[in-house]
């Protein structure tokens, strides 16, 4: 229990006053519920990507699949820096 620590009440957004809540989405949930995960930046950003480069990511979470998918259907190159290659070869 040692460094383990109880907040005594949930952060406050400085923006709206309101508890934050975790930067985790609840299975009911999609990243353009909440603002802070600027979903609508990322697919702007993929839109016009000539590249795109993925370090360090399971390829597990739905940000990364848009991504790729983006990347197939507009023939964008896609490099892969991982400990571990997570791409099947189909999806390169």
């Amino acid at each position: 229990q040692m460094g383990k620590k109880t907040l005594p009440a949930p952060p406050i957004c400085p923006s709206c006053s309101r508890p934050v809540p975790p930067q985790a989405l609840l299975f009911d949930e999609g990243y353009h519920s909440h603002d802070f995960y600027q979903f609508e930046r990322m697919e702007e950003l993929i839109g016009n990507a000539q590249v795109l480069v993925f370090v360090g990511t399971s390829f597990q979470v739905h940000v990364t699949a848009v991504a790729l998918e983006h990347a197939r259907e507009h023939a964008i190159p896609v490099y892969n820096f991982n400990t571990k290659d997570m791409l099947e070869p189909h999806v390169r």
